[in-house]
């Protein structure tokens, strides 16, 4: 069925798992890596058929 034509779209029950990696240097600094969808390269979210993708991204926290 595609999106709003008047038929119900199902949506596939998935799991994900989502995790970061921290490390503190200082009291004051955290820097880090996570990942998100990690289970799967992308899944089906919404009944539009958006779909999520895996990503990943580093960042830091700065306490000051």
């Amino acid at each position: 069925a595609t999106p709003f034509s008047g038929s119900p779209v199902v949506v596939p029950a998935t799991w994900r798992l989502d995790t970061r990696l921290a490390y503190s240097p200082t009291d004051h600094v955290d820097l880090f890596i996570a990942g998100k969808n990690l289970l799967q390269p992308q899944h089906v979210e919404f009944a539009d058929t958006l779909e999520v993708p895996r990503t990943y991204y580093p960042g830091f926290f700065l306490e000051y």
